[in-house]
């Protein structure tokens, strides 16, 4: 079995029993060695998944299942519509704006691409891409490209960007929030 399958598959083991489950449990279960399961528990710790604790991990309680972006984009397009129309009240020419992954900020790009006196941060690639060709001032966070969320650049890069770059306006969804 190889990584990621093995990975969904304690995700799978974490969700089901909902509680801790030990080392022993996931080498038998995965017919793994402990030191194959031990550093996919560390990996999986080091992106939030999984808390480790002695002998084994409980599932990390902010992870969810993550959605697709693209297919985010298409539930509740009328509400994110309405939510980006109304959201363009606050931003003024001159305005710099943080606009996250969610695809309610992807909808609101949509509606201020044709602005031309804006600078937009963002660690959303799809946003970068649709802003690409707007004579909007695009700075991206770098940072990697996040394994669970394929739209999204994440890590102290992308942290340090937003830490020295001071927007006038921020638009995010409650998940961005920790």
């Amino acid at each position: 079995m190889f990584y990621k399958e093995r990975e969904q598959e304690i995700l799978s083991i974490l969700k089901t029993t909902n509680s801790f489950v030990t080392v022993k449990t996931l080498c038998d279960t995965l017919y793994a060695s402990e030191s194959s399961i031990r550093r996919d528990l560390r990996a999986m710790e080091e992106r939030g998944l999984v808390k480790r604790s002695y002998g084994g991990a409980v599932l990390e309680n902010n992870y969810s299942n993550i959605v697709t972006f693209n297919r985010r984009t298409r539930q509740n397009v009328n509400e994110k519509r309405e939510i980006a129309k109304k959201a363009i009240s606050f931003i003024k020419d001159g305005d710099i704006i943080f606009l996250d992954q969610s695809s309610t900020a992807f909808y609101l790009a949509d509606e201020i691409k044709n602005r031309s006196s804006l600078t937009v941060v963002t660690n959303n690639i799809e946003i970068m891409m649709l802003l690409s060709n707007s004579k909007i001032k695009l700075i991206s966070s770098g940072g990697c490209l996040s394994d669970e969320n394929r739209n999204c650049l994440i890590g102290s890069d992308a942290q340090r960007t937003f830490e020295n770059i001071f927007a006038d306006i921020t638009f995010f969804s409650v998940k961005a929030v920790s």
